[in-house]
């Protein structure tokens, strides 16, 4: 009895023929396709698994209060009290940020000047070989615009904030 030896492999060249190729842009465009369409409906999905999951973690509070009251009290008694505690967490993390704000902004200026003995060594390093380029006119710019929008971004949160809780 002759034992037969598997044929040889063949190299990738030799196993791609059109129908694997029309099968791989298949499977490519139909995933393609998946991910556009999810993409379309996203906030209708970010809506109900964000739903999916307040209603999940408030059954089992509305479970124990249904044991003393009835269930469309201790449904009502459930979502005022979470709202509650998240207008609570809302309005503390407001407040934290709109106190710390000013910090922040000093923090990120002097970030910003500690860049200027960086700038100062890239432009040796770049005169070196030979190009001519003025980093420091681009760093202060780019500080001003930087401190600008962030002033204003910080602002804008401010006006906000203060026109929500008030």
């Amino acid at each position: 009895m002759t034992v037969m030896s598997p044929p040889p492999p063949r190299s990738l060249w030799d196993r791609l023929n059109s129908s694997t190729l029309l099968r791989f842009l298949l499977l490519f465009a139909s995933g393609w396709a998946v991910i556009q369409t999810l993409a379309y409906f996203e906030i209708v999905v970010v809506v109900f698994v964000s739903a999916t999951i307040f209603a999940f973690l408030l059954s089992h509070p509305v479970r124990w209060c249904r044991r003393l009251m009835p269930h469309s009290l201790a449904v009502v008694t459930v979502f005022g009290v979470s709202l509650l505690m998240l207008s609570g967490l809302v309005l503390t993390v407001s407040l934290a940020v709109l106190s710390q704000g000013p910090q922040l902004i000093a923090s990120i200026a002097e970030f910003l000047n500690s860049l200027g003995p960086l700038i100062t060594r890239a432009e040796a390093v770049l005169q070196q070989r030979g190009l001519e380029v003025d980093l420091q006119t681009l760093n202060e710019q780019a500080r001003e615009q930087a401190l600008i929008l962030l002033g204003a971004g910080f602002g804008l949160l401010q006006a906000l904030l203060s026109n929500f809780i008030i």
